[in-house]
């Protein structure tokens, strides 16, 4: 998939998941250097993929998508 950036692979009941996001195409190029603008969760581990593994895959990314825009972010570039 052209700009799809992987973010986070896991393995659960011998199934592979990959968490990604598109939009890798739109990476600030300037000459031959690139840019990457970073933004991670307010938390202890600063981590997307909270380890909520008492959830089922389907409910977790879910629960992650409904969250994750309300909560703090710490950006760098």
């Amino acid at each position: 998939m052209p700009g799809l950036i992987p973010w986070r692979l896991k393995v659960i009941d011998g199934v592979a998941y990959m968490i990604g996001y598109e939009g890798g195409e739109n990476i600030l190029r300037r000459g031959e250097e690139i840019y990457l603008i970073g933004r991670r969760n307010l938390n202890e581990t600063g981590n997307y993929d909270l380890d909520m593994d008492e959830l089922p895959p389907a409910q977790q990314a879910q629960k992650y998508l409904v969250e994750y825009p309300f909560e703090p972010k710490r950006r760098s570039f």
